[in-house]
């Protein structure tokens, strides 16, 4: 259970800071988890993936996101950005548990918000920590060392899934980035949204004040491919997804 944005194209660092942070305490909208007690926070780690010329470069602290006062992106020009706060439901609170995890095989780097309450098990591939979101990512990645297509093995990954409350997914390659909106309860809480400007497009856990974004639910089962070359993107429905 987390808190994620993604950005590609033109933008403004401090607004993505400024959206985990709020998102991150349940500052920014209702769902169904923000009338419980004790109020459901995503302070147990913290994550990024930023591109650079030379690729992506990956940051995660165990850390609560929203006391952090350092970004390693904070003034830099970047392209595409995404960040994540965790709420840790399987797993520590450790840096082996936090996201994004990272496959030097495939060059892949994965988000996800929800929880899998039998993950697949990865048959090659070792896991460094103890969550669900790396074993899924770790089963991808095998996939797409089989020879798949990210698209294929992200969709073939999900199909199997069985007991889940939300596989929302960033899966990054060189070129795309590859988000997925899979839910099976509180709709409020697990929606994602993209949004647009004439410069970039935005996809979030929640729809955040950024100027100029006007924010669309996206359906469930539905896969977003987004071009880290010019922010375009196209949407996929899987109708057998669980």
């Amino acid at each position: 259970m987390c808190r994620m944005i993604a950005a590609i194209g033109e933008f403004n660092n401090a607004d993505i800071i400024a959206a985990i942070k709020n998102m991150s305490c349940a500052k920014n909208s209702n769902h169904e988890y923000t009338d419980e007690e004790p109020l459901l926070t995503h302070f147990d780690g913290w994550g990024c993936a930023y591109k650079e010329e030379h690729g992506w470069q990956t940051y995660k602290s165990a850390s609560s996101v929203y006391d952090e006062e350092e970004f390693p992106f904070k003034d830099l020009k970047t392209s595409a950005l995404v960040v994540h706060a965790r709420a840790a439901t399987v797993g520590e609170e450790n840096l082996a548990n936090t996201h994004p995890f990272v496959n030097q095989n495939t060059g892949l780097i994965l988000f996800h918000n929800g929880t899998i309450q039998l993950p697949p098990t990865p048959t090659v591939l070792t896991p460094k920590g103890e969550t669900d979101s790396e074993k899924l990512f770790l089963c991808i990645a095998e996939r797409v060392l089989e020879g798949k297509t990210v698209v294929q093995a992200i969709d073939e990954e999900l199909s199997l899934l069985t007991e889940f409350w939300g596989a929302n997914l960033f899966v990054l390659s060189d070129s795309y980035l590859y988000a997925t909106c899979l839910h099976k309860i509180t709709p409020r809480y697990y929606t994602m949204y993209v949004g647009v400007t004439d410069t970039a497009t935005f996809i979030a856990s929640e729809m955040v004040p950024i100027p100029e974004v006007t924010w669309t639910p996206i359906n469930n089962k539905r896969l977003l491919k987004v071009s880290l070359e010019d922010a375009s993107f196209s949407v996929h429905e899987f109708p057998q997804w669980p």
